[in-house]
């Protein structure tokens, strides 16, 4: 279990993130991060994922510029807990840049869609 969760995404990483054209206004949601104390339970996960879409904005290539680095501060128990990860954003691209990702969402979508209008026309023939 985490409590007083305090992570830090480093600023250089933060102003590459404002100098993109589709994730600018992220960058200030992850610095607000800092000033926020969270409570974590065991086995949970804090997520939160960057979309880069490959449309030729150069987007991936700013966050490049800087590794991202983040620093997590947290206790459990009495004892207090400090770590550090880097990230350099060069070469992962396969993990934070996938072409087919915007189609694969709107394609669950239309799905959930289609399932919806079904259930609805059972609906209103019972």
């Amino acid at each position: 279990m985490a409590e007083k969760l305090v992570i830090n995404v480093s600023s250089e990483w933060l102003e590459c993130l404002r100098n993109t054209q589709k994730n600018s206004n992220v960058a200030d949601t992850l610095e607000k991060l800092k000033d926020i104390e969270i409570f974590l339970p065991a086995d949970d996960k804090y997520m939160y994922s960057i979309c880069v879409p490959a449309d030729g904005t150069g987007d991936y290539m700013k966050l490049c510029e800087k590794p991202l680095i983040i620093n997590v501060q947290y206790y459990s128990g009495e004892k207090m807990y400090k770590e550090r990860f880097e990230l350099p954003m060069k070469g992962i691209n396969c993990l934070i840049n996938t072409s087919n990702y915007v189609r694969m969402e709107q394609k669950k979508r239309d799905s959930l869609d289609e399932i919806g209008k079904q259930l609805e026309k059972i609906a209103s023939e019972t």
